[in-house]
């Protein structure tokens, strides 16, 4: 469940609470990309027996998915954004949901990072997520699990088709109000 970060007092109904103090950076929790991503991710993580310890964040925004993450049992996770307010609207949403330490940024491009990890997600626009599908296969362990939310459900097929070029399986995708996300195996 996702709060703003004065809502301190609110019935959780046996969910996790993400707390955002709603800024400048994307990723507040309300745009149906963010929705879709985060029960895409959410869906994922509860079907494991053994969570990764490990994710990456591609375009970290606010650190809405980065904290789901958390929430839900991964260690550490290493975002990256082009956007320098990101940096500190993370590391305030770090500190408003008690994960200080669990997640790191850096501002810049994907091909600034250097490990892979067993989880990658990424909540940004078809043509970025284009853009960077490469980066994606290279980020992503064999067998590793790929999120990409952000795009319309017309982009979909496109996206599919392009992600499979690059070494990707198709697993699912879920759509509300025209938006959809979709996760991927690795090869």
């Amino acid at each position: 469940i996702v709060l703003p970060s004065w809502e301190r007092e609110t019935e959780f109904y046996e969910r996790s609470p993400i707390w955002i103090d709603p800024g400048q950076a994307f990723g507040t929790g309300h745009h149906m990309s963010t929705v879709l991503a985060l029960e895409k991710l959410e869906n994922y993580l509860l079907s494991l027996n053994t969570i990764p310890e490990t994710m990456l964040d591609i375009g970290i925004g606010s650190g809405i998915l980065s904290i789901a993450a958390c929430r839900l049992g991964v260690k550490k996770v290493k975002g990256v954004d082009i956007e320098e307010k990101s940096l500190e609207e993370v590391k305030k949403n770090t500190e408003l949901n008690g994960l200080e330490g669990r997640i790191e940024t850096i501002i810049g491009q994907p091909f600034m990072l250097n490990a892979k990890a067993p989880l990658v997600i990424s909540n940004m626009l078809f043509q970025e997520l284009l853009k960077v599908r490469y980066e994606f296969f290279r980020l992503t362990n064999p067998r590793g699990i790929l999120i990409c939310s952000g795009i319309l459900k017309r982009q979909e097929r496109e996206l599919i088709e392009a992600m499979c070029q690059v070494g990707f399986n198709f697993c699912s995708s879920r759509e509300s109000q025209k938006w959809c996300a979709v996760r991927f195996e690795r090869k």
